[in-house]
């Protein structure tokens, strides 16, 4: 595995780009199907979400890096140029699909699950 715990910033920063070089590829697969077909939309969802967020509970990612998943989620959403990214993410994904909001759902559990073993 290509992770680590460390606060090292260096390991840290090399971690981030290729986690987020890895899953470029896939996530302009996903674009291109979402041309031809809206429910494309699943395969984000599914595998381009997790692809690209992988690790982040511990490794984080910052606002810049949050707001390119967001544009390939809404990119992914199968609508149009000119739209406002936050709607298309509500209307494709639901409130709760938003990538942000998955995000911090995810690190939530994570947390919880590392607690409750520990009271």
């Amino acid at each position: 595995m290509d992770f680590s715990f460390s606060q090292n910033q260096k390991v840290r920063k090399n971690i981030l780009k290729t986690r987020i070089k890895n899953s470029q590829g896939a996530l302009n697969k996903i674009y291109k199907l979402a041309k031809i077909s809206r429910r494309a939309r699943v395969l984000f969802s599914g595998a381009g979400f997790s692809k690209a967020t992988w690790g982040h509970q511990t490794a984080g990612l910052s606002m810049q890096e949050w707001t390119k998943i967001e544009v390939a989620a809404a990119n992914a959403g199968g609508f149009g140029k000119g739209r406002c990214r936050y709607t298309v993410l509500c209307v494709a994904y639901g409130p709760e699909g938003h990538p942000f909001v998955r995000g911090i759902k995810e690190l939530f559990i994570l947390w919880f699950k590392l607690i409750l073993p520990m009271i």
